[in-house]
This record gives C-alpha cells, sequence and structure tokens, in this order.
C-alpha cells in the first residue's frame, strides 16, 4: 500500500500536505488491520509455531500502538508544516522520536514479560457442516500421544489439522469447545505433562528438560509450568522428591 501511495502520489496529490495526510492514513489502516487479525485470538494464526502466536499478538498490538502514534505525529506536524509553523513541527518531530523510541522499548520489554498473558480462547459458533467437537478432540489427543508430536518445536495449528485431515478453524473450535483453550495452550499441557515426567525421573537440568520437551524460549516454558502447576519446574522437581 505504501509503495502505490508513493507511486501515485505526483500524479494524483495537489501538494505535500496532501502526500503526510494519505501517509498518515495509511497508518490508520495499517493499525484497523493488525487490531482485527488481533481480535481473531491466538487461534487466528494458523501457521504461527505453537507456543510463539500469543507472542507474536502482543507484537501486533504495541505495532499497532505505535503505528497511531506515527499517524498522529505525522499529522500534527503535516498541519503545523502547512500553517508555516516550523518551530513548531521541528518540536513535534523531535518530540516524536523520543516517544516512538520509548514506545518501542516498551513493546520490546512487555512481549519478553509477557509473552503469554493474551492466550484466552476465542469463543466461536460451531456449524453443521464441521465434525463433532468431542470426536475430534479425542483424535488430536491420540495423535499427539501416540506419536508426540508436540514435541516438534515447528508445530503449528495449520500443520496438525493437516495431520488429522481437518480445517484449522474446526480443530480450533473443537479444542476450545471441550477444553476451554486455545491449541497452543492444548498442544503445550502435553508439552508440560512431558517436562514434569522429566523433571521427576532424569537428572536433566531444566533447561534440558525445557528442550527436550518442545518448548522454543525459557520465558515461555516458565511461564506455561507456574499456569499449569502452579511452581516453577526447579520447585516441582524438589517439592515431589522429598
Amino acid at each position: 500500500m505504501a509503495v502505490l501511495i508513493l507511486a501515485l502520489a505526483p500524479f494524483v496529490l495537489a501538494d505535500l500536505l496532501d502526500l503526510d495526510l494519505i501517509v498518515g492514513l495509511s497508518y490508520l489502516v495499517y493499525a484497523a488491520l493488525l487490531v482485527r487479525l488481533w481480535v481473531r485470538g491466538s487461534n487466528g494464526l494458523p501457521h504461527a509455531r505453537i507456543g510463539s502466536a500469543s507472542g507474536l499478538r502482543l507484537w501486533m498490538a504495541g505495532a499497532a500502538a505505535l503505528l497511531l502514534v506515527f499517524a498522529l505525529a505525522d499529522t500534527a506536524i503535516a498541519l503545523s508544516f502547512a500553517a508555516q509553523r516550523t518551530g513548531d513541527a521541528m518540536s513535534l518531530i523531535s518530540a516524536g522520536a523520543v516517544i516512538m523510541a520509548l514506545g518501542l522499548i516498551a513493546v520490546i520489554v512487555t512481549v519478553s514479560k509477557g509473552g503469554g498473558r493474551m492466550t484466552s480462547p476465542v469463543t466461536v459458533v460451531r456449524t453443521s457442516a464441521e465434525p463433532d467437537a468431542e470426536a475430534l478432540e479425542a483424535r488430536t489427543k491420540a495423535l499427539l500421544t501416540e506419536t508426540q508430536l508436540y514435541l516438534d518445536t515447528d508445530l503449528t495449528v495449520d500443520r496438525l489439522a493437516k495431520r488429522l485431515t481437518v480445517p484449522a478453524r474446526a480443530l480450533s473450535l473443537a479444542i476450545n469447545q471441550t477444553k476451554g483453550m486455545n491449541v497452543s495452550q492444548y498442544v503445550n499441557d502435553f508439552r508440560l505433562d512431558h517436562a514434569a515426567e522429566l523433571l521427576l525421573g532424569s537428572n536433566a537440568s531444566v533447561a534440558q528438560v525445557m528442550e527436550q520437551s518442545g518448548f522454543l524460549t525459557r520465558s515461555n516454558f516458565y511461564r506455561e509450568f507456574q499456569r499449569r502447576f502452579g511452581v516453577t519446574p526447579a520447585a516441582y522437581r524438589q517439592d515431589r522428591r522429598k
């Protein structure tokens, strides 16, 4: 979109103010598209690695917020130049640069600390054409248990659905209806059970257990482990080995 705007700008825009306003509008459009995708939840990212979808949603939320700031700043700067208030425009540019830098830092910190806090299941309506939720959940459980597919760090909702020969939406719906969670949390529970067994049945370090259980990052592993068991992996091992 941005490339198309710049290509057509010399032919359809009357002056620089029009271009600045159009660029500001493009920021708003991108922000709206990100919010639309974010609203769909983790199940709306079937091609993302399971366990990383929630982090991607945080990035989308942060990016949408920054785009809104960009749109407001760009519009204010354009109006200042149009009113021949160059001093105000330069002040806005300086202040905007600082705000944007702080905003980016805030997004990075938030994502690194809270990548799994936005994983609430999405409520959807089942149609008659979709497979029975309980039967599909049972098939999913059997597949994951028998093949240990959950240990694959590259596993996605889309890949799992293809193994089950059902649409990704049908799989997401079945897990949501039967377990009250999204597919990422569902698969992570299998990984966590596997990790718990390794913690009690081996002398592997917590980091090694994490890697052998299909988790990509230490922060996600600790967060999910505490969600399921209420304690850290080290505390879980210590308490149950007494």
